[in-house]
């Protein structure tokens, strides 16, 4: 089960010609836990490994910071920094064309 939740609030600033910039603060929030049991085989006997594996992330909440740039009305590039408060780390890049 993975449950991601990511608020986020921040500031518009408008520029001309279809300029903006959006500069924005929140937090991230990630609850995962995985669970998987098997049978290994072991080659050439006739015996086997029954296993079960339980993972969770320990650091549910992180801080995160980013910002979106409109360049104009067709184009626009993103990025975000997840990071603060725990040992999860992630930045996100894009560019973005809207047709």
């Amino acid at each position: 089960m993975i449950f991601s939740a990511v608020p986020r609030a921040g500031k518009l600033f408008q520029f001309e010609d279809d300029r903006s910039l959006a500069v924005y603060a929140g937090v991230s929030y990630l609850d995962s836990e995985l669970r998987i049991d098997g049978n290994q085989p072991i080659p050439g006997t006739d015996l086997s490994i029954d296993y079960k594996i339980r993972q969770e992330n320990t650091d549910k909440w992180q801080g995160l910071v980013g910002a979106n740039f409109n360049i104009n009305a067709y184009w626009s590039a993103m990025f975000e920094y997840v990071g603060f408060g725990g040992d999860r780390r992630q930045f996100i890049a894009g560019l973005n064309r809207r047709f």
